[in-house]
């Protein structure tokens, strides 16, 4: 296909070190991607008004959509649509997608690796090595407890929440949860416990939030 009857794909950020992008090499034969730092106003601006497509990171509405005028679509990498105005692109006719599941394991990861910081005390103890350890009048090293036998209070069971549930119960954890909806699949497999959003707080030593950012979900949490 002639490079000029491919779409563009506008990417707002810098060239990557090693080309072909990953993008480039998916979409290589239907699109041309152009990488263009918002910084390069002039440039960013003038390839903006041929793109059809946009992969963002940051933030994306009316501004932007505004001189825009061949823009059928925007792409998020990530997951949630708080960093995207939907009901500018809705007025623009520009789809909004997102990329759920692309970050499932690496929060799931992030979220145990949070609680064991707080349950053992690591940056307490590593502060302690770095400063106290080698003095005579050493004080005793502080100790941690562990994740074992603690109730862990999920709000949100979607594919977040349910990665981090599969990995508590790893960590021999008592697992509850609150959602809008239930998912009697997931309370038989992992033996995560439904309950209000009440008792999650009162009865949780560990809790973590896996909700959208919505009006709705800042409304309820607040």
């Amino acid at each position: 296909m002639n490079v000029q009857n491919k779409s563009i794909v506008l990417i707002p950020s810098p060239p990557p070190k090693e080309r072909p992008s990953d993008f480039e090499i998916l979409l290589g034969d239907v699109a041309e991607i152009r990488y263009v730092p918002p910084s390069d106003k002039q440039e960013f601006e003038k390839i903006l008004k041929e793109a059809e497509a946009m992969i963002v990171w940051g933030i994306t509405g009316e501004e932007l959509l505004s001189k825009a005028p061949k823009l059928r679509i925007v792409s998020r990498i990530g997951v949630g649509y708080d960093s995207i105005d939907v009901d500018a692109c809705n007025r623009y006719g520009v789809y909004a997608t997102i990329t759920p599941g692309v970050v499932s394991n690496a929060v799931a990861e992030l979220t145990i690796g949070l609680m064991l910081g707080l349950s053992r005390k690591i940056k307490v103890c590593d502060e302690f090595v770095r400063t106290k350890w080698a003095k005579s009048d050493m004080a005793m090293l502080p100790m941690g407890t562990d994740l074992a036998g603690k109730t862990l209070g999920i709000i949100g069971l979607g594919r977040i929440g349910y990665e981090v549930a599969a990995r508590a119960k790893a960590f021999k954890m008592n697992l509850i949860y609150y959602d809008k909806y239930r998912n009697e699949e997931a309370e038989k497999k992992l033996g995560i416990r439904y309950v209000d959003f009440e008792d999650l707080l009162k009865t949780s030593d560990f809790v973590t939030i896996h909700v959208p950012l919505t009006r709705e979900t800042m409304y309820n949490l607040l």
